[in-house]
């Protein structure tokens, strides 16, 4: 399979979801293919999943790349990270690397499309997920990535609101599909919209 059709069905896979799925990836993610690179967030846990994909190697990356840049630290806590970096890449199917000028940490996790299977994307996408959250806490970032997913749930927001969303769909969406509490939905709404939306939406 090429990467173009590899790319259509995972988007496919994530998209057609239900709200109440056991496994990842048989729940309604947000996908947005930005130049053949697929941006998947799941609304209940909303960072940034980067998918790609290399005809020339047969290769599906999935990545997430923290906002934490390495460059500009001190020997010592650089050396301290890499050799953290290094040790949790002895983790079986996912690795860790430093992206960009400015060395971001980031996490992968590359699939042959030779033989990719949904079953295989969604044990993946897991895998991805709980490595994340060990490296967060293995590098104290626990906090670098809490903003990062309330960032996204703001994304999200934005995104529904410009295509058209209503008060009440979108508070609909923040509680069943995100699983906020009505009164979290609203704040939220408060925290995230400017004067001339509150006025429509709240």
């Amino acid at each position: 399979m090429k990467c173009k059709d590899m790319l259509e069905t995972v988007s496919m896979w994530l998209k057609s979801g239900r709200t109440d799925a056991e496994n990842l990836i048989d729940f309604p993610w947000e996908v947005e293919n930005k130049g053949g690179v697929l941006k998947a967030l799941h609304p209940k846990y909303p960072v940034e999943i980067n998918i790609l994909c290399d005809d020339d190697i047969g290769v599906l990356r999935l990545q997430v790349v923290l906002p934490v840049e390495t460059i500009g630290l001190d020997s010592e806590k650089r050396i301290l990270i890499y050799r953290k970096l290094l040790k949790m890449n002895a983790l079986p199917l996912t690795k860790a690397m430093l992206i960009g000028d400015d060395d971001y940490i980031s996490i992968a996790s590359d699939l042959s499309i030779k033989s990719l299977s949904k079953t295989e994307f969604n044990d993946a996408l897991a895998l991805l997920l709980a490595t994340l959250n060990s490296l967060a806490k293995t590098l104290d970032l626990t906090e670098v990535l809490s903003e990062a997913m309330a960032e996204g749930l703001v994304k999200l927001v934005h995104k529904h609101i410009s295509e058209g969303y209503g008060r009440d769909k979108l508070l609909d969406y923040l509680v069943k599909v995100v699983g906020l509490t009505r009164s979290e939905a609203e704040t939220l709404l408060r925290e995230v919209l400017g004067p001339e939306d509150q006025q429509i939406y709240l």
